[in-house]
């Protein structure tokens, strides 16, 4: 048996009564009686449906010849409202699941609109910096800069710059030098030298005559080459990078070792990158997006 109530199997062991007219079954407690009802009063019972509607009750064929059917009727007020009420609450859920999924939906599209628009900007910041630092690298482009060259506190730099470009067999005079001063290093070593010449011409002269005695002399430059009294340290002249170029330079050397790549160079400011000799392609490294796949 099923309790008309809750809609619960009726145990044997569980307190119930049947109504006397629909015969439905109920639990004890599903009913407005308090208290369990004695085989008379159980005859006597009638549910709260039977009370209140008589009409509803079903009427059961007499024992005689009659068409009648002994099946209960199912039209139950009850039952219907259950069901209405049922067919509410579904009809809520899935007007409550299509509007939360238009709104995932919404939510979706506008985050791949934020990351493209994010990504869009990521690629303007970059070509911006990469301009910011080409400009900043274009003020040094008539520059270049002596590195681990011993300091003197009554040293003459022009004069020093002078003497290091006789050594290399390159005459200047004090019109193609425009300024010279010593610039702090992050290590707080040697301060390396800057030279501001008046011409890029001048410039590439001095490093053209830098890598010819390299390959001359099978050895860079010692600052005993300049003069007797300071001792055999090797120094370097190079571009005059700025502190991003040199940074990029420094990754792009880690580069080259990590992939087989034998020449890095700079030219006019510009990063290069070469496979070996025979290689055609030359990279011009501007950003950390330049270097090329690994082959």
């Amino acid at each position: 048996m099923i309790c008309s109530k809750c809609n619960i199997p009726v145990q044997r062991k569980d307190e119930n009564i049947s109504c006397t007219k629909c015969t439905r079954s109920y639990h004890l407690t599903c009913t407005d009686l308090e208290t369990p009802q004695t085989p008379a009063e159980k005859k006597k019972w009638a549910c709260a449906i039977c009370t209140t509607n008589p009409s509803s009750t079903p009427k059961t064929a007499s024992s005689g010849t009659g068409t009648g059917s002994n099946t209960p009727k199912t039209d139950d007020p009850g039952d219907k409202t259950s069901l209405r009420e049922i067919n509410n609450k579904l009809t809520w859920l899935i007007n409550q699941q299509n509007e939360t999924s238009t709104k995932l939906n919404t939510l979706i599209e506008d985050n791949k609109k934020m990351k493209k628009l994010l990504s869009d900007k990521d690629q303007i910041i970059i070509k911006l910096e990469k301009r910011v630092v080409a400009l900043e690298q274009r003020t040094r482009i008539n520059n270049i800069e002596i590195s681990n060259y011993p300091e003197n506190p009554n040293e003459n730099i022009r004069d020093i710059v002078k003497m290091i470009c006789a050594k290399m067999e390159v005459q200047i005079t004090d019109a193609d030098i425009q300024a010279t001063h010593r610039v702090p290093r992050f290590n707080k070593g040697i301060k390396n030298i800057v030279v501001n010449f008046s011409s890029r011409w001048t410039k590439n002269k001095v490093l053209m005559a830098t890598k010819d005695f390299r390959k001359v002399k099978k050895r860079q430059l010692l600052a005993s080459d300049v003069s007797q009294d300071l001792p055999a340290d090797t120094f370097y002249v190079s571009e005059h990078l700025c502190p991003e170029m040199k940074q990029l330079l420094k990754k792009t050397k880690i580069f080259a070792r990590a992939n087989n790549y034998q020449y890095v160079w700079v030219k006019d400011g510009v990063i290069n990158l070469k496979k070996n000799a025979e290689a055609r392609n030359v990279f011009a490294i501007g950003s950390d997006l330049d270097f090329p796949q690994p082959s």
